[in-house]
Protein backbone atom coordinates (compact mmCIF):
# COMPACT_ATOMS: atom_id res chain seq x y z
CA UNK A 1 0.00 0.00 0.00
CA UNK A 2 1.82 3.20 -1.09
CA UNK A 3 0.93 5.75 1.81
CA UNK A 4 2.19 8.56 -0.18
CA UNK A 5 4.59 9.59 2.18
CA UNK A 6 7.82 9.24 -0.52
CA UNK A 7 9.83 12.40 0.12
CA UNK A 8 7.50 14.24 3.13
CA UNK A 9 9.34 15.45 5.86
CA UNK A 10 8.27 14.20 8.73
CA UNK A 11 9.82 15.23 12.47
CA UNK A 12 9.20 12.38 15.17
CA UNK A 13 9.37 13.48 18.72
CA UNK A 14 10.77 11.20 21.15
CA UNK A 15 12.39 8.96 18.39
CA UNK A 16 15.59 7.67 19.69
CA UNK A 17 13.72 4.62 21.49
CA UNK A 18 10.44 2.83 22.05
CA UNK A 19 7.48 3.98 20.28
CA UNK A 20 9.19 6.87 19.19
CA UNK A 21 11.51 5.27 17.10
CA UNK A 22 8.96 2.77 15.36
CA UNK A 23 6.90 5.65 14.32
CA UNK A 24 9.83 7.31 13.05
CA UNK A 25 10.98 3.87 11.60
CA UNK A 26 7.74 3.19 9.49
CA UNK A 27 7.81 6.68 8.45
CA UNK A 28 11.07 5.81 6.97
CA UNK A 29 10.12 2.57 5.60
CA UNK A 30 7.49 4.62 3.47
CA UNK A 31 10.14 6.58 2.03
CA UNK A 32 9.79 9.60 4.42
CA UNK A 33 12.37 11.87 5.16
CA UNK A 34 12.73 11.62 8.73
CA UNK A 35 13.93 14.15 11.64
CA UNK A 36 14.69 12.28 14.91
CA UNK A 37 14.80 13.94 18.26
CA UNK A 38 16.20 13.33 21.68
CA UNK A 39 17.48 14.82 24.80
CA UNK A 40 20.62 13.30 23.72
CA UNK A 41 22.08 14.03 20.28
CA UNK A 42 24.75 11.16 20.11
CA UNK A 43 21.36 8.80 20.07
CA UNK A 44 19.36 10.90 18.02
CA UNK A 45 21.98 11.01 15.46
CA UNK A 46 22.87 6.99 15.70
CA UNK A 47 18.62 6.44 15.16
CA UNK A 48 19.39 8.65 12.28
CA UNK A 49 22.09 6.60 10.61
CA UNK A 50 20.37 3.10 10.82
CA UNK A 51 17.36 4.66 9.03
CA UNK A 52 19.48 5.86 6.35
CA UNK A 53 21.47 2.93 6.22
CA UNK A 54 18.21 1.14 6.32
CA UNK A 55 15.61 2.60 4.36
CA UNK A 56 18.17 4.62 2.39
CA UNK A 57 16.14 7.65 3.20
CA UNK A 58 17.44 10.83 4.27
CA UNK A 59 17.83 11.67 7.82
CA UNK A 60 18.73 14.48 10.51
CA UNK A 61 19.33 13.82 14.12
CA UNK A 62 19.09 16.38 16.37
CA UNK A 63 19.10 17.62 20.69
CA UNK A 64 15.29 18.77 21.33
CA UNK A 65 14.09 19.02 24.86
CA UNK A 66 10.33 19.29 24.05
CA UNK A 67 10.18 20.86 27.67
CA UNK A 68 12.90 23.67 26.85
CA UNK A 69 11.64 26.24 24.61
CA UNK A 70 14.55 27.49 23.78
CA UNK A 71 15.82 23.73 22.89
CA UNK A 72 12.72 23.41 20.08
CA UNK A 73 13.67 26.49 18.75
CA UNK A 74 16.90 25.33 18.30
CA UNK A 75 15.93 22.37 16.75
CA UNK A 76 13.64 23.86 14.43
CA UNK A 77 16.03 26.18 13.02
CA UNK A 78 18.34 23.51 12.05
CA UNK A 79 15.23 21.93 10.39
CA UNK A 80 14.86 25.32 8.47
CA UNK A 81 18.10 25.28 7.65
CA UNK A 82 18.44 21.68 6.27
CA UNK A 83 14.65 20.85 4.96
CA UNK A 84 13.16 24.52 4.94
CA UNK A 85 10.25 23.37 7.02
CA UNK A 86 8.12 19.92 8.06
CA UNK A 87 5.50 18.71 6.42
CA UNK A 88 4.26 16.26 9.44
CA UNK A 89 5.06 16.43 12.90
CA UNK A 90 4.45 13.62 15.21
CA UNK A 91 4.46 14.52 18.54
CA UNK A 92 6.14 11.35 20.73
CA UNK A 93 6.92 13.09 24.30
CA UNK A 94 6.56 9.68 26.22
CA UNK A 95 9.29 10.00 29.60
CA UNK A 96 10.20 7.52 32.01
CA UNK A 97 7.21 7.80 34.54
CA UNK A 98 8.64 5.62 37.28
CA UNK A 99 10.10 8.71 39.05
CA UNK A 100 7.21 10.76 38.62
CA UNK A 101 4.27 7.94 39.89
CA UNK A 102 3.47 9.64 42.79
CA UNK A 103 3.40 13.15 40.69
CA UNK A 104 1.16 12.63 37.87
CA UNK A 105 0.83 16.18 37.06
CA UNK A 106 4.23 16.76 35.94
CA UNK A 107 3.88 13.88 33.34
CA UNK A 108 0.97 15.56 32.14
CA UNK A 109 2.47 18.88 32.60
CA UNK A 110 5.41 17.79 30.64
CA UNK A 111 3.64 16.07 27.92
CA UNK A 112 1.27 18.86 27.11
CA UNK A 113 3.45 21.76 27.42
CA UNK A 114 6.32 19.68 25.01
CA UNK A 115 3.09 19.20 22.79
CA UNK A 116 2.11 22.70 22.32
CA UNK A 117 6.04 24.04 22.33
CA UNK A 118 7.11 22.38 18.99
CA UNK A 119 3.00 22.00 17.75
CA UNK A 120 3.63 26.56 17.99
CA UNK A 121 7.25 26.06 16.41
CA UNK A 122 5.89 23.89 13.68
CA UNK A 123 3.18 26.42 12.41
CA UNK A 124 5.32 29.64 12.45
CA UNK A 125 7.76 27.63 10.53
CA UNK A 126 5.35 26.47 8.18
CA UNK A 127 6.00 27.07 4.43
CA UNK A 128 3.60 29.32 2.80
CA UNK A 129 2.72 26.92 0.49
CA UNK A 130 1.84 24.74 3.19
CA UNK A 131 -1.71 22.86 4.50
CA UNK A 132 -1.78 21.37 7.55
CA UNK A 133 -3.33 17.92 6.17
CA UNK A 134 -2.16 17.03 3.08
Amino acid sequence: MDLKLKDKIVLVTGSTRGIGKAIAQAFAKEGAKVIITGTIKDRAVKVAEELKNTYGVETLGLEMNIADSESVKKAFSEIEKKFKGVDILDNTPIIDIKPYIENFDKIDGITKSGWMRSSNEDVSNKRSDDRFIK
